[in-house]
């Protein structure tokens, strides 16, 4: 295994449990969900209502993109082993 494989699986490694955070930290359509709940401060109010639907909206921007980056990873990875190894 050359370097730039090591590299890469670190990288999609780390790009796998970003992803997995950003997933949790977004809230459930049924209920608080996901991390959040674990956070006791609960805003009734419309600018905090306004909030968290700007919060959750960056956080599908952000699944979509790690997802995006863990999946080009993925065939980086096995593409360098294929070409190098």
């Amino acid at each position: 295994m050359g370097i730039f494989e090591i590299i890469g699986s670190i990288l999609l490694i780390l790009s796998c449990l970003v992803l997995i955070v950003v997933i949790s930290l977004q809230s459930s359509a049924k209920s608080q969900g996901g991390l959040s709940a674990l956070g006791a401060v609960q805003e009734n109010t419309a600018s905090g209502r306004q909030k968290a639907k700007t919060i959750d909206a960056m956080l599908v921007k952000a699944t979509k993109i790690l997802a995006i980056v863990m999946f080009a990873l993925t065939f980086a990875v096995y593409a360098m082993d294929k070409l190098l190894g």
